[in-house]
């Protein structure tokens, strides 16, 4: 009798939730992530979003099925209080979140009309498992299970200078998760995958997109991002050699020139926030939501906080958004929470809460101090 083994979930997501990255992942919507679904959405329709992280994919999702419901699971479940707090602060309210396992989805066969997932599959060791769950609970009678997958990246020059740098940094990613038993370059796969998931030749269709960044605030973006997550990020620890971590090893001291990578290890711990009774605050406000998209652009650009607040603020421009230093209570409630939630940062490199909503308008918010 042949004998099966349960994929192991419990592995980390390599990538962790730093600020860093949720400040990536936040900048997610619909409309840039999935525009190869939006053709076939109904305003009825039933969706779960796989691996949601901070659910800005979910809440777009769900402002686009207003007669429907959308569904985020993660396995994280610290990643779904983000997630939620975003869905208040928006006033989204046909969604749920849950904590849910991608190889045993807690959902009846057939319960979704669209299963959804935005680079999952590459963080998981066995894809096609997850992918067979997720047609499991979709709908058998035209449902869709639709995936966007990463895959090679490539800049110029990669044999000197900050080039080489990043090369030899992917070079170690690619290493580290490789060795969890997961692969990176998961776009050129899928094909495959689906029909080794079960579904038919004629049910799959397969897209290839790109994404470049080339101006030098794409570019400082792009690679501020990338440096804070080498630096501050729980795959740094893992590249340098913790035996705890994926990577370990011979394999995984080779990356990055060392430098990077060990002053990541010893400050791996300053993304646990400590306990505090005011924090000092700045905040954009702009009553159009449009507006705070705008504002919330340019700062993912590169361009420092304090001189868009002057730009785009309603409120407290003239001091570039500064709010001083607030008390708990002093302050509505979503924006409380939200502004409680964050890691002190400086305006020129700001970790920023998701957009907020509250009876004022829209608010950016970021915190220099907590005490």
């Amino acid at each position: 009798m042949a004998t099966t083994t349960q994929p192991d979930a419990s592995k980390p997501y390599l990538h962790g939730h730093h600020p860093s990255v949720l400040r990536s992942h936040s900048s997610r919507t619909a409309q840039n992530s999935a525009p190869h679904l939006l053709p076939h959405l109904r305003p009825d329709m039933r969706i779960l979003d796989v691996g949601c992280g901070p659910g800005t994919i979910t809440v777009s999702l769900a402002a686009l099925v207003p007669n429907g419901h959308a569904t985020g699971v993660d396995y994280s479940a610290s990643v779904l209080d983000s997630a939620r707090a975003h869905a208040a602060s928006v006033g989204v309210q046909n969604l749920a979140f849950a904590q849910a396992d991608v190889y045993k989805l807690p959902f009846a066969d057939g319960a979704f009309d669209v299963v959804h997932a935005n680079q999952v599959l590459q963080h998981v060791t066995d894809p096609v498992a997850a992918l067979r769950e997720m047609r499991r609970v979709a709908r058998p009678d035209g449902g869709i299970v639709a995936l966007r997958e990463g895959d090679h990246q490539v800049w110029y020059p990669d044999n000197e200078g900050p080039g080489k740098v990043i090369h030899e940094w992917y070079d170690l990613w690619l290493r580290m998760a490789r060795d969890g038993g997961m692969e990176p370059n998961t776009g050129r796969r899928l094909r495959s995958y689906a029909l080794a998931a079960g579904f038919k030749d004629e049910e799959v269709r397969a897209k290839v997109g790109s994404q470049c960044w080339s101006d030098k605030e794409e570019l400082r973006f792009w690679c501020g991002m990338w440096a804070d997550r080498v630096n501050k990020g729980p795959s740094a620890k893992a590249g340098t050699g913790d035996k705890k971590g994926a990577g370990a090893g011979d394999k995984g001291k080779g990356g990055g020139k060392g430098k990077a990578p060990s002053g990541a290890a010893e400050n791996s711990d300053k993304g646990k926030l400590k306990t505090a009774n005011s924090i000092n605050v700045r905040h954009i406000l702009c009553e159009k939501q449009s507006k705070a998209l705008e504002a919330l652009e340019k700062i993912q650009n590169g361009e420092r906080f304090d001189k868009v607040a002057q730009e785009y603020s309603e409120d407290k421009a003239k001091a570039g958004g500064s709010l001083g230093w607030m008390t708990r209570g002093s302050m509505v409630g979503p924006f409380q929470d939200a502004a409680f939630a964050l890691q002190p940062s400086t305006v020129d490199k700001p970790v920023l809460s998701p957009l907020v909503k509250t009876n004022f308008g829209y608010h950016l918010i970021m915190v220099e101090g907590r005490r």
